[in-house]
């Protein structure tokens, strides 16, 4: 087989290495040589320009899944040869600081490549204790009291969605922990009462305006075909609180097991819906009802 062929357009014996393939020809090559079928493209194309542009655009979105498939395997193998590189790293460098310092020093981000965030500890602490807002005078970052009352609303708010989507294993170790620091830590325990204290004093007419208002509600909630039999054993769970309590040191209170003002579902003051905890748990649970529990 010859090494040369000869171009049906314009005539030149060119090498075959300048001829298209066409597996629908006898040699497997085109006929015209690739010049001049471009230059016939090219011609072409600028009298037609809207044909051109849209066998174009079907040409595109037929192979557009090939490409995105392509690409998705290529950038995993490449996001495997990075970690695989990351993970072996024993040093880092801190674009804040600009020191190469051990991956020990860098916090933990399973988000990340080599599993360790991009700034340093000191760094990203200074960082977090720069956010928020700062006093006028001093520059310094403000404290939890010195916030406004709509800001340290919406913290409350913002921790009261984020305990509230915790696991129960996760809450119970949070409230362990919190007790645990209380009676390690007198003078913050104290403080703390002081300020519960504080409180109080400032804001007597609210705490008397809710209890007035739970008291109410439980009168409300106490139906009239009650016998004498069933109030004796409403005061004696109450007794039996103050026993407990004597007993153990330990604060109890009568709880409603369906609270009396539910936000779903409200029961009654009666001796089957009472039962006797410990403090603690009786004002985290407030006024839910627990699913499983019988409504009363």
């Amino acid at each position: 087989m010859s090494d040369v062929k000869t171009c049906t357009k314009c005539g030149e014996t060119k090498s075959l290495t300048e001829f298209h393939r066409d597996k629908n020809r006898p040699d497997g090559l085109t006929g015209a040589c690739k010049a001049c079928r471009t230059a016939s493209s090219k011609k072409w194309q600028s009298k037609n320009l809207e044909r051109a542009y849209e066998n174009n655009k079907r040409y595109r979105d037929r192979l557009a899944p090939v490409r995105a498939l392509v690409a998705a395997e290529a950038a995993a193998l490449r996001k495997i040869g990075r970690r695989q590189r990351a993970l072996i790293r024993t040093e880092k460098k801190c674009p804040s600081c600009e020191l190469v310092l051990p991956i020990e020093d860098f916090g933990i981000n399973v988000t990340t490549l080599d599993g360790r965030n991009c700034y340093c500890l000191p760094c990203a602490a200074e960082y977090n204790r720069s956010r928020g807002p700062r006093n006028v005078s001093n520059g310094k970052r403000l404290t939890y009291s010195e916030l406004s009352e709509e800001h340290r609303t919406r913290l409350r708010a913002k921790q009261r969605r984020w305990f509230k989507n915790l696991d129960r294993e996760e809450r119970d170790k949070i409230n362990q922990s919190q007790r645990e620091a209380r009676k390690n830590n007198p003078e913050r325990l104290a403080s703390a009462r002081a300020s519960c204290r504080n409180h109080w004093l400032k804001n007597r007419e609210q705490y008397v305006e809710k209890k007035r208002r739970y008291e109410a509600a439980k009168l409300r909630r106490t139906p009239p075909w009650l016998t004498d039999r069933d109030i004796a054993e409403m005061r004696l769970a109450y007794s039996m609180a103050s026993n407990l309590e004597y007993e153990n040191g330990k604060k109890y209170e009568v709880d409603h097991i369906t609270p009396l003002q539910g936000e779903k579902v409200s029961g009654l003051h009666v001796p089957w819906n009472l039962q006797v905890i410990p403090a603690n748990e009786n004002r985290s649970k407030g006024n839910k009802f627990l699913v499983g529990e019988d409504i009363a």
